[in-house]
């Protein structure tokens, strides 16, 4: 770290301008990102619903892609029969249009459902909604619905959030900024960073949508992490910086100081974050591997930008970056007082504190024990999104029945009458729509269950048509939306053990190498596990047990135990190396604790502060999924910069005193002799 920052200073101006030009490069294809990413990649290779999505394409689609969508009437009348007509004349007309029909009416009469199929991938048919929507525009009120419509439909919502959270979080994020240096050009420095590592991040995730699927909620991952992170690191260094220039270092000086002890930190923070990020890949879904991939290239931008383009920029600035300070109060806020209050009061009392918080945590974490890992359906859709997609699903719901937009999907290699004979008389299937017979002797059977896709019933339906058909017609395969969900909840289910193992096990070594200790990183791997453990047992009753959810959205567990491993890291390496230092400098075991303590609490609630901020910004989405996440990664962040971070952290260290640095002697004589001979 000292040689990097010498390179640094030496040749600030080369660094500023290799950030500049790499934002020239990145900013125009920074802002097409979002044309190349896809609202699908939910996709779980080698399950039941992808073989049989795999033989309906090769065995009745010739090889083609189809997406099934439905046109629905909206009016409280049946359109007339002209209407219907008309519509299918035009679907007809459309290239893009495999097949049409026939216009079905509902039972009831007042509604009409015409359903057709779209050439191509999900992100075809998603791309083709606008032009398709257009037929509609003349006649009676009606709406498109149907896979590709409803996941459009959550990437337009998401888009708006992230809007609405950018317009949220920022003056907040400033406001804090501004408190926490009360200056406004130090206050400006780590949104600057932010900002710059946003572009960057979007510039890379570009060239990765062109090599691969590439999920459209890779932009609110790199906001989430990209903006929290670079914040948490330029507040780290320049709060450092600022001590030192404050006791009288000149600049050059105070930046050395500050990277040597928080560079450094950072360095393996951001290692640290991105593999516990990466471990995602594990999982083996593309959503989620290209959200890992999201997630870790911002880490690693936020990281590298706090260690090369910061300092420079520091540098640069000089004495200019205190202009316009309120200096006695910063100076009076520095004194910490509460905080070495806080410091004596854990170590007078850290038995009881260590008992306290680890019952609470513990306690917290009991009802995980009852969380349901599910796949979000169409009710997760607010009544009057702006393509009216989740109103034409509940129409259809009600008029046609629950599991018409989302059936199930059935091939055979059987007699088809047989299979469908046994499908249809399952308490759970409403409807058998009929059967058609393919090239190589497979039949394919479309059934319309009587509960919404991806609900409790529809996956007990689902069980049970997997366990029959299995049983008696060997060979068969289910598969349809419901069973797309459960087949990814099932390897989300599956693979969660192996990326907590994997992770927790290069956590181990990563620590171990930063503080050569064996009680350091356990304690710190441990900790983690009960603040995830307890974020999870409270997002369970928040959602399941109060807010009446069936469940707890795919992705929200695996993420959220991703992004909070890596945060929690974060100002783990942070608060334990300003310990070390002071413990390295000849502090005994309790001054140490209490030093590290009082220098580390400030940014590292500051920086919860801000993370909290962007995080509860996605608490008031209208998509469940992401208030499901926004909330957890909240809860997640306050519990371990409280509770954790500024209490049990502290109490255990006091507890064990000098065994937290205990190295067996071995290991130690080993280190030496390899440091020697580098």
């Amino acid at each position: 770290m000292t040689a990097w920052t010498e390179f640094v200073l030496r040749r600030r101006r080369f660094v500023i301008a290799t950030w500049a030009v790499a934002l020239l490069f990145a900013f125009p294809t920074a802002s097409r990102l979002s044309d190349e990413l896809s609202g699908g990649g939910y996709r779980v290779a080698g399950s039941e619903s992808a073989l049989a999505r795999d033989v309906i394409t090769r065995e009745f689609d010739q090889g083609r892609h189809l997406q099934l969508l439905y046109i629905v009437s909206l009016g409280s009348d049946s359109p007339p029969p002209s209407w219907s007509r008309r519509v299918e004349a035009g679907l007809r007309a459309d290239e893009r249009v495999a097949s049409v029909g026939p216009a079905q009416l509902s039972p009831t009469g007042d509604t009409q459902l015409i359903p057709f199929a779209v050439l191509g991938s999900l992100d075809d048919a998603e791309r083709a909604l606008p032009d398709l929507r257009s037929r509609l525009s003349a006649g009676p009120p009606a709406a498109i619905t149907g896979k590709a419509a409803v996941f459009d439909a959550s990437t337009q919502i998401a888009a708006e959030d992230l809007t609405r959270a950018e317009r949220f979080s920022f003056p907040i994020t400033l406001a804090i900024l501004l408190i926490a240096f009360l200056s406004v050009v130090a206050a400006g420095i780590p949104v600057l960073l932010g900002l710059i590592t946003l572009i960057a991040t979007f510039g890379c995730l570009f060239l990765v949508a062109q090599l691969m699927e590439t999920s459209v909620f890779v932009t609110n991952t790199a906001i989430l992490l990209g903006l929290g992170l670079s914040i948490d690191y330029s507040l780290f260094i320049v709060s450092r910086y600022r001590e030192r220039r404050l006791d009288g270092d000149g600049v050059e000086v105070a930046l050395r100081a500050a990277m040597a002890t928080t560079g450094r930190a950072i360095s393996f923070s951001g290692v640290t974050v991105a593999i516990s990020l990466v471990s995602l890949v594990l999982v083996g879904v593309p959503i989620f591997t290209s959200m890992a991939i999201a997630a870790t290239v911002a880490a690693a931008l936020a990281a590298l930008a706090a260690l090369s383009l910061l300092p420079a920029l520091l540098q640069l600035l000089g004495p200019r970056l205190d202009r316009l300070m309120l200096r006695r109060t910063y100076q009076a806020a520095a004194r910490a007082s509460f905080w070495r209050w806080l410091a004596a009061s854990v170590l007078r009392h850290r038995v009881a504190i260590a008992v306290g918080v680890v019952a609470i945590l513990i306690v917290a974490a009991i009802p995980i024990t009852s969380l349901r890992i599910g796949f979000p359906s169409t009710r997760t859709l607010v009544p009057n999104d702006t393509s009216s997609v989740a109103s034409a699903s509940a129409r259809i719901e009600s008029a046609f029945g629950a599991g018409t937009a989302a059936p199930f999907e059935i091939v055979s290699p059987h007699p088809p009458r047989a299979v469908a004979a046994f499908v249809a008389a399952d308490p759970g299937v409403r409807t058998v729509f009929g059967a058609r017979r393919g090239r190589g002797g497979w039949a394919e059977i479309i059934a319309a269950g009587s509960a919404e896709d991806n609900s409790s019933p529809a996956r007990a339906t689902l069980s049970r048509l997997r366990g029959g058909l299995h049983e008696r017609f060997p060979g068969t395969l289910v598969g349809g939306q419901t069973g797309e969900g459960e087949d990814l909840a099932g390897r989300v289910s599956e693979r969660f053990p192996i990326v907590i193992f994997a992770t927790s096990l290069v956590t181990l070594v990563l620590l171990f190498i930063s503080f050569r200790s064996i009680v350091v990183p356990l304690k710190a791997v441990a900790t983690n596990l009960l603040t995830v453990g307890a974020t999870l047992g409270l997002l369970t009753v928040l959602f399941e047990w109060l807010g009446g959810s069936d469940d707890i959205a795919h992705f929200v567990p695996l993420f959220l135990f991703a992004v909070l491993f890596g945060l929690s890291m974060d100002y783990e390496i942070f608060l334990l190396s300003c310990i070390r230092d002071e413990h390295l400098g000849g502090a005994a075991s309790d001054m140490a604790i209490s030093r590290g303590l009082v220098r580390s609490a400030r940014p590292i609630t500051l920086a919860a502060l801000i993370m909290v901020t962007v995080f509860a910004a996605s608490a008031v989405s209208d998509l469940e999924t992401f208030r499901q996440l926004g909330i957890g990664m909240s809860l997640a962040v306050l519990i371990d910069a409280t509770l954790v971070r500024c209490l049990l952290i502290p109490a255990v260290m006091a507890l064990l005193g000098e065994r937290n640095w205990w190295l067996p002697a071995r290991l130690a004589n080993f280190l030496v002799r390899r440091r020697a001979t580098a």
